[in-house]
């Protein structure tokens, strides 16, 4: 929290630059991906997967794992295309 100390203070602008300030700074905490963590179970869920986790449309032989890119856990099986244009929004 900021209270202006004179009134020549733009409170407005510091806000907004501690905003930017701090938006930067949650973008560099998740810059770094984590790799994907796959079990057995996954890859049994994986190898019976019949449709695309992210769009539900049926697979075929282009089926990929995709996994979350913060925590590192399976996702499911997805089209290699569909994998690829899903992405984490930055700012």
């Amino acid at each position: 929290m900021f209270t202006a100390q004179n009134e020549d203070d733009d409170v407005a602008q510091i806000f907004v630059d501690k905003l930017e300030e701090n938006i930067k700074q949650i973008c560099e905490q998740f810059k770094f991906l984590k790799k994907m963590i796959f079990t057995k179970s996954d890859n049994e869920f994986f190898n019976a997967a019949n449709e695309c986790h992210i769009f539900g449309d049926p697979l075929g032989e282009d089926h990929v794992r995709d996994h979350c890119h913060l925590s590192g856990k399976f996702s499911g099986a997805a089209h290699e295309n569909c994998k690829f244009n899903y992405k984490i929004p930055t700012f």
